[in-house]
């Protein structure tokens, strides 16, 4: 079902962006000089100075540059660690360095991904976005409801990190497409704790209508924020994928307890996310969670959405905020009964939750 809802993202028919200009040639240069065509600093120098993690960029560039080797042969060339990009290549190379720039010069309200793997798979689905699907490419920020700060109640507004979520999206969407790429955005409300009786009876009323409700009233309100943006779409997750990221989280929950009982590093693990989290899962239970019930349920609904992210054909970019289970996109990653080590990585870009 989301490959099915997000196509009528990605078809919308959206005004372009004027084309980006672009050099049709890129002469020899080693690896490290190559992460100029990325450095915002060199690309808009009369911009405010932005702290560039180089080694981290350079991976990036490197996975650019070996993804149009291997797909544009003809446009790359590959000199004993010197290379050089001609036309399609060149072009390509450039766009995807904009787009990352633009990101940098954001930092503080959206950020490149953490881990090596994810910058790995970055700097691949740039190449893929732009040769093979004319530039489009999907941001997917699931964000939490409305849970007041004392957890004693569930409003209709939004949560902190829908908040950012929403400036996070518009950033993300705002780089790529100022680079050349043909964006889109969805925002998704987590409407997926009606299944639990505790938190229903804690939060909403005990009323699972209740509960929906807020969830609607807080789809609502994000709109407001995209008014004049066609390119984002906000919903809940029952609206974009229906039953089966239930389905999905049920699989996994049973799957990481019983990894948990076969691998005693994998339980240390979750256990250290659980009471990294206590405090945060006992205002949502109004109790102390038993066997890490939280813990395993929401690591298990990142897997889930993780794996319908994959199963989409159009290239998908996650944002999420800081938070130990923001790895669980790729839970393949974390251990091998929980997906394919050949399972494409979803990178994911930082969301950050204002001071304020």
């Amino acid at each position: 079902m989301l490959q099915e809802t997000l196509q009528h993202v990605i078809t919308r028919d959206i005004t372009k962006q004027e084309p980006v200009e672009i050099a049709s040639h890129i002469p020899l240069q080693d690896g490290g000089s190559l992460v100029g065509y990325f450095d915002p600093n060199n690309l808009f120098p009369d911009a405010p100075f932005v702290s560039v993690p180089r080694d981290q960029l350079k991976e990036i560039v490197d996975s650019v540059r070996k993804s149009i080797k291997q797909i544009l042969p003809d446009a790359a060339e590959d000199k004993g660690g010197m290379y050089a990009f001609t036309g399609k290549g060149s072009e390509i190379f450039q766009k995807a360095g904009l787009a990352v720039a633009r990101i940098l010069q954001n930092r503080e309200i959206v950020r490149i991904p953490d881990s090596k793997p994810e910058r790995n798979a970055l700097g691949q689905l740039l190449v893929d976005s732009l040769v093979n699907h004319q530039g489009k490419l999907i941001f997917v920020v699931p964000v939490c409801p409305d849970y007041a700060s004392d957890r004693g109640s569930l409003g209709g507004s939004l949560s902190a990190e829908a908040k950012a979520g929403i400036a996070g999206l518009k950033a993300a969407v705002d780089s790529f497409r100022s680079a050349g790429f043909d964006p889109r955005g969805v925002l998704l409300i987590a409407n997926t704790e009606d299944d639990m009786s505790e938190i229903i009876s804690y939060s909403a009323k005990g009323s699972t209508r209740y509960y929906q409700d807020q969830c609607l009233s807080s789809v609502k309100e994000a709109q407001h924020y995209f008014d004049k943006e066609p390119a984002i779409t906000v919903g809940t997750f029952t609206d974009f994928m229906g039953d089966s990221f239930r389905t999905g989280q049920y699989d996994f929950e049973k799957q990481i307890r019983k990894t948990m009982a076969q691998d005693v590093k994998f339980e240390e693990r979750v256990r250290k996310i659980g009471n990294d989290r206590k405090d945060r899962h006992r205002g949502i239970l109004n109790r102390s969670e038993e066997q890490y019930e939280l813990t395993v349920r929401y690591l298990a609904q990142y897997a889930s959405l993780g794996k319908l992210l994959r199963e989409v054909t159009t290239p998908v970019i996650a944002l999420n905020y800081s938070t130990p289970n923001r790895v669980y996109f790729n839970p393949h990653l974390i251990h091998e009964s929980l997906g394919d080590k050949s399972d494409n990585v979803i990178p994911i870009f930082g969301t950050v939750r204002s001071q304020s």
